[in-house]
Order: C-alpha cells, then structure tokens, then sequence
C-alpha cells in the first residue's frame, strides 16, 4: 500500500497529525499525534492495519 494512503487510513483511524512513517523489517512504522497523545505505531505493508500502537 502506498504511503499516502496508509498516511489517509491513519488519519481516518483517529490520528490527527502523522509524524513520519518508515519501512523497517517488511511493515511500516513511526509515529503520531492520536487523542492529543504522542503515539507510536506498526502497520502491515499490504492492508495499512495497525498491528500495534503504544504510547510515546
């Protein structure tokens, strides 16, 4: 899945502000603002999923 639209799935998941995105070991990950909180999160490269997200 493109950048872009894993940056628009995010957004629309609930995060208003996306920090950066990286491709590290097969699936995205990085950082962004969800619920005013800092947040840490992995995707799945194909679907754009949130695998995991966690607290910064």
């Amino acid at each position: 899945m493109p950048i872009e639209q894993v940056k628009a799935k995010l957004l629309s998941s609930g995060y208003s502000s996306i920090i950066k995105i990286e491709v590290d070991d097969g699936h995205y990950d990085g950082e962004g603002i969800k619920n005013g909180q800092k947040m840490k999160f992995d995707l799945d490269p194909k679907t754009g999923e949130i695998l995991g997200e966690v607290p910064e």
